[in-house]
């Protein structure tokens, strides 16, 4: 907990990007204060909420990546055709 306090006092000379890495790599290198402040303090409608928001962008990683792999493929389809 001292390093979080340490971490946020010396955040305040720093950029927002930089702040927002070093808090999760605080976050990552400490998973069980992550989890036991999520088991205490998030709400299980936030919980649902941020897996409804997971879940659309993954959806939308997925179909972004099905677009690209059908637009590479359409050259190939179409050369296949005029040949």
């Amino acid at each position: 907990m001292i390093g979080l306090y340490v971490l946020m006092n010396s955040a305040m000379y720093l950029t927002v990007e930089t702040e927002q890495e070093l808090i999760s790599t605080y976050l990552n290198a400490n998973r069980h204060y992550l989890d036991r402040y999520v088991m205490h303090y998030v709400s299980e409608d936030d919980l649902e909420q941020w897996l409804q928001q997971k879940r659309s962008r993954k959806n939308e990683t997925e179909m972004s990546d099905s677009i690209r792999t059908s637009e590479q493929i359409k050259p190939c389809v179409h050369l296949l055709t005029l040949g």
